[in-house]
């Protein structure tokens, strides 16, 4: 099997603080490859049409970071809280959560 295992280096979980609305921000989540094989992002998918992730297309050699990308369109006000779902070719865990908040004024 063609399985490895990813670390994130910044939190799966970001604080953003205070966002303006209709104003667009990027957050970004990087990870490494922990594993002993090439790590393949096979899909990077978001819970609303609000929030648009980037999906590395190249594989990631064991020990070599990157980053997962995603533009936020600053839509809705008040407390937000989106996820995106990364998966790639992981054990024991196929699907990685990345969640981002922040306050819309």
């Amino acid at each position: 099997a063609n399985y490895t295992t990813i670390q994130w280096i910044d939190s799966t979980v970001r604080d953003l603080g205070k966002l303006k609305k209709d104003e667009q921000i990027e957050v970004t989540f990087r990870f490494k490859n922990s594993g002993t094989k090439n790590l393949v992002i096979e899909n990077v998918t978001a819970q609303c049409g609000c929030t648009i992730p980037e999906k590395p297309e190249e594989a990631f050699a064991p020990g070599q970071e990157g980053v997962i990308r995603a533009k936020y369109n600053g839509s809705g006000q008040g407390m937000i809280a989106k996820q995106i779902t990364v998966y790639a070719n992981t054990k024991p865990a196929k699907e990685h959560h990345l969640t981002f908040t922040g306050d819309v004024q």
